[in-house]
C-alpha cells in the first residue's frame, strides 16, 4: 500500500505546479514501485492499464506561467471583476523535456498599467524514489528585459567575431537578477545556443529563438 501512496504524492505534486503532459512521462517510474510490494499482481495490473488510460487522455498542457500570473499576480477580491492579459512567448517542446528532463517557458502579461516577463523553470525533486515536477519563477519589467536584450546581443556578436579551438566550448555570460543569469555558448560554426540558468538549474534553447521571444515582448 506504501507504493499507492507514493503513487498518490506524485500525481497530487504534478497537478499543485500545474502540469499535466510533461509529469505525466514519469508516470512508469512509478510502475516499478507498485510491483516491488508483495501483493497479488493480478490486482495491480487492472490499475496500472487504467492509470496508462488516464494519462494518454492527458495530453493538454497547464502552463506554470499562466498558473503563477493567475495566482499570484492578478487580485481576485470577492464579488469584483478583473482583468488580466497574457502572451504565451515559447513552452519546450515535450520531446526536449523527456530527453534532457529540461523544461522552461517564457510569457508575457499585461496588469494594472505594467507590462513582465515571467520565466517557469521546471526542476526535478525525488521524494523516496519517485521523480516529482516542480518550478522556480523568475519576474522580469520591461527595464530588466531590454537589459538582458543588450546583454544576450552583447554576447552574441563576441561570440560570432571569436575563432575558437575544436572541441572547445565558449561561454560569453550576462547576469539579469540574482537568480538567473544566460550564457551564449557555441556549439559550431554555423549557430550558437543560449543556456539560461535559474537558481542553478540550465535550460537551453536557441539563440535565434532567444531573439525571437525578446522580440515578441518589446512588440507586445
Amino acid at each position: 500500500m506504501r507504493g499507492l501512496g507514493l503513487l498518490c504524492v506524485w500525481a497530487s505534486q504534478g497537478l499543485r505546479y500545474g502540469y499535466s503532459k510533461y509529469h505525466a512521462s514519469f508516470l512508469y517510474q512509478a510502475f516499478p514501485v507498485l510491483l516491488a510490494y508483495p501483493t497479488n499482481k493480478m490486482k495491480i495490473i487492472p490499475l496500472i492499464i487504467a492509470i496508462v488510460l488516464v494519462s494518454n487522455a492527458c495530453t493538454y498542457v497547464l502552463h506554470p506561467t499562466e498558473a503563477y500570473i493567475k495566482n499570484e499576480v492578478q487580485e481576485h477580491p470577492a464579488g469584483s471583476y478583473s482583468q488580466i492579459k497574457i502572451f504565451r512567448l515559447f513552452t519546450s517542446k515535450p520531446g526536449k523535456f523527456e530527453k534532457n528532463h529540461s523544461f522552461v517557458e517564457f510569457s508575457a502579461f499585461k496588469y494594472n498599467n505594467d507590462k513582465k516577463l515571467v520565466i517557469a523553470s521546471q526542476k526535478l525533486i525525488s521524494d523516496h524514489g519517485v521523480v516529482l515536477p516542480a518550478f522556480d519563477l523568475v519576474v522580469l519589467d520591461e527595464t530588466q528585459v531590454a537589459e538582458l536584450e543588450k546583454g544576450f546581443e552583447t554576447a552574441y556578436s563576441g561570440l560570432r567575431k571569436e575563432n575558437r579551438k575544436i572541441d572547445e566550448l565558449s561561454y560569453y555570460d550576462f547576469s539579469s537578477t540574482n537568480d538567473l543569469f544566460i550564457s551564449v555558448v557555441n556549439t559550431n560554426t554555423t549557430s550558437a545556443t543560449v543556456q539560461i540558468w535559474i537558481n542553478k538549474n540550465k535550460h537551453e534553447i536557441l539563440a535565434t529563438q532567444m531573439k525571437t521571444i525578446i522580440g515578441k515582448f518589446k512588440r507586445y
